[in-house]
């Protein structure tokens, strides 16, 4: 589920994995998330 609260330029990095949240951890790990909460 895409948040619409976020501004555009913070959404901008997750903007083609926001509809699969594996695919957004996954992208949140390749960032260097020492955590992810679902």
């Amino acid at each position: 589920m895409e948040p619409t609260d976020w501004p555009e330029w913070l959404l901008e990095p997750f903007k083609d994995v926001v509809s699969d949240p594996i695919k957004w951890a996954k992208r949140c790990e390749n960032f260097g998330a020492n955590a992810i909460s679902f």
